[in-house]
């Protein structure tokens, strides 16, 4: 995290997740399940990478063409893939459907815990951004755990985004630039850290 540490934007946001420690002995395994057979998507999105890839050059020559449509084309691409997600998501995924504060970019999320992790070790995440943004399942290394100065028993944890699928990497990019958007039109800007 150290090398790429701002190379994202951050966010303060809200999301639904779930930290589950993987265990030192499991780890490399873990691993080369989580690169040799992706974790189940949350949704659909994902069947057919080529095609969405192949879809997304045919979108950027026609937004370099014609503006407007290739606006509208992303838009309805958009508006689809939040359908997939609440026709397909998986609600027992996400431990505490209740939101929960973030700080979140592209490589790496910061939270409030209650359990205090352990800096080095690896944890899977179920983050689930919102709204209607459907699972993305990482591999994530904590960075840095530190007792909370204002109240007890909890702890300021940083995760970095260890092993993460690039297409996943992409749609938090997306989520936090969306939110950045966003927060500008609204005028709420300052509320966005980078």
């Amino acid at each position: 995290m150290n090398h790429e540490r701002r190379r994202y934007f951050r966010i303060e946001d809200s999301v639904q997740l779930k930290l589950l420690p993987v265990d030192e002995a499991s780890l490399e395994t873990r691993i080369q399940q989580f690169h040799n057979q992706p974790p189940a998507r949350l949704g659909l999105h994902e069947i057919d990478m080529r095609r969405r890839q192949q879809a997304e050059k045919d979108l950027e020559r026609i937004s370099q063409q014609h503006p407007e449509i290739g606006r509208y084309l992303e838009s309805m691409q958009r508006q689809l893939d939040q359908l997939v997600e609440l026709g397909c998501a998986r609600t027992d995924d996400v431990v505490d459907p209740s939101p929960v504060a973030v700080n979140l970019s592209a490589q790496g999320i910061a939270l409030l815990s209650q359990s205090c992790l352990e800096p080095g070790a690896m944890i899977e995440l179920h983050l689930r951004l919102r709204p209607a943004e459907g699972g993305i399942v990482i591999l994530a290394r904590v960075v840095r755990c530190r007792a909370d100065a204002k109240a007890a028993n909890v702890y300021r944890v940083a995760l970095d985004f260890e092993h993460i699928l690039e297409a996943d990497r992409q749609r938090v990019a997306r989520h936090v630039f969306d939110q950045q958007r966003l927060a500008l039109v609204q005028g709420t800007a300052g509320d966005v850290a980078r």
